[in-house]
């Protein structure tokens, strides 16, 4: 955390930045905005495999007569689903 004094000056450098040349704060936002799709991109990606990971486990559990484990497992890819599809970045998604 910063200090007043500290937020202060900062204020005071990115006022004088903004002033100098108006498009060296857009320029970040584009930055910003860029790696926050891909974020979105590698967290979706990663929640369909582990989707697929537990589903898969599942269904081998209860191959294996371990219907703890597959209970278990279920659950998990079901909470996955769940929030893959509350993912605002997702075409299914549904505001409240």
């Amino acid at each position: 955390m910063l200090s007043e004094q500290e937020r202060r000056t900062l204020e005071a450098i990115q006022h004088e930045l903004v002033t100098e040349d108006p498009r060296f704060n857009g320029s970040f936002d584009v930055v910003a905005r860029r790696l926050t799709e891909r974020d979105r991109g590698c967290y979706r990606a990663g929640l369909s495999a582990l989707i697929m990971i537990t589903s898969s486990l599942s269904v081998l559990m209860i191959a294996a007569q371990s219907l703890v484990l597959a209970l278990f497992f279920i659950g998990a890819a079901s909470w996955l689903i769940w929030l893959r599809r509350e993912d605002p970045s997702s075409d299914e998604y549904h505001a409240p």
